[in-house]
């Protein structure tokens, strides 16, 4: 995927096996780049996913597919402890 901007808006271009796509490139929920998402085919359907929360885009037609995912994904995997404590100790 390539991000572009045309006359203030952004774009994501997605080339599929030499077809060539252009979808918003800006989730509405969080304003993610859908840019910097995942593609893939799911049950025929190519999709790309919101890197932030996980919502899905239909390439194709550029429409939504699934809501935000507020939780983790059960295959994430965690920061360690250390790392969770460092980032909520206070800063001097």
């Amino acid at each position: 995927m390539k991000h572009i901007e045309i006359k203030g808006k952004e774009i994501a271009i997605i080339n599929l096996d030499g077809k060539y796509y252009a979808i918003n490139d800006r989730c509405g929920h969080m304003n993610a780049p859908l840019s910097k998402g995942e593609i893939k085919n799911v049950q025929g359907k190519d999709i790309v996913t919101c890197p932030f929360h996980f919502s899905t885009f239909d390439i194709v037609t550029g429409k939504k597919l699934s809501e935000p995912k507020m939780s983790p994904p059960m295959d994430m995997v965690a920061l360690p402890n250390l790392c969770r404590m460092l980032l909520l100790m206070p800063h001097r």
